[in-house]
């Protein structure tokens, strides 16, 4: 199923867990320096603010060598069964509360070719921090890429600047997954980043339309 932007940027959670409208004090429209009022209307083509972690998100257009990336992280959706170990083994994890703390924790891991996940980590009420890529034999396949989750929230949690990253010319596929309501994001080193779609609990990505002017830009992240 092919969304819009709207469709993937305006879901979240509300308090009571279940799927509810984004709240619109989370996106600033740089131009008026205010709250977007009403986000069906917005246009994500312009650049925006989050107050979360105050990220500047400025539109670029999408040049050849991020298009290609882009291409392979859309791929492994396609051709492997990457979507449904990321919402089994982290976006459920991440969901449950730990002890009396029903924030969740974010979760991670590194992918290997095609598209598996390679032991999944809990991280601990402050986030989660990269650690080495596990030890590796040469006849294992080779380390591709790395995820990871973000909490559940009413509020809009895109990836942030401080360590979202790691070189894309060694881990090209990288994905950062709001935990609810299920938004994907891909990952650029050093700071670009792009919505791709919203990932089911059947493990299938509802991908951005492709032929969405959306589909065309990527994000560089301040």
């Amino acid at each position: 199923m092919a969304l819009s932007m709207w469709q993937i940027m305006q879901p979240s959670y509300n308090q009571a867990g279940r799927i509810g409208e984004l709240s619109r004090q989370t996106v600033i429209d740089t131009g008026t320096r205010r709250p977007v009022p009403d986000l069906s209307r917005f246009d994500w083509l312009t650049p925006f603010r989050i107050s979360v972690g105050n990220v500047m998100f400025t539109p670029n257009a999408l040049g050849q060598a991020h298009n290609r990336l882009r291409s392979s992280m859309f791929s492994m959706f396609s051709s492997s069964r990457i979507g449904t170990q990321i919402w089994g083994e982290l976006v459920l994890p991440t969901r449950a509360p730990v002890g009396g703390d029903t924030r969740g924790r974010e979760h991670d891991s590194y992918i290997e070719a095609p598209g598996n996940l390679i032991d999944p980590t809990r991280g601990d009420p402050r986030g989660i921090a990269h650690r080495p890529p596990p030890a590796r034999s040469p006849t294992d396949p080779p380390i591709v890429g790395y995820v990871h989750t973000h909490p559940p929230s009413p509020q809009f949690l895109p990836p942030t600047l401080h360590r979202d990253w790691l070189d894309s010319s060694v881990y090209p596929v990288q994905l950062m997954v709001e935990s609810t309501p299920g938004r994907v994001w891909g990952l650029i080193s050093p700071n670009f980043a792009f919505p791709m779609g919203l990932l089911r609990d059947s493990g299938e990505l509802d991908a951005l339309n492709a032929t969405a002017p959306q589909a065309r830009i990527i994000y560089a992240l301040q």
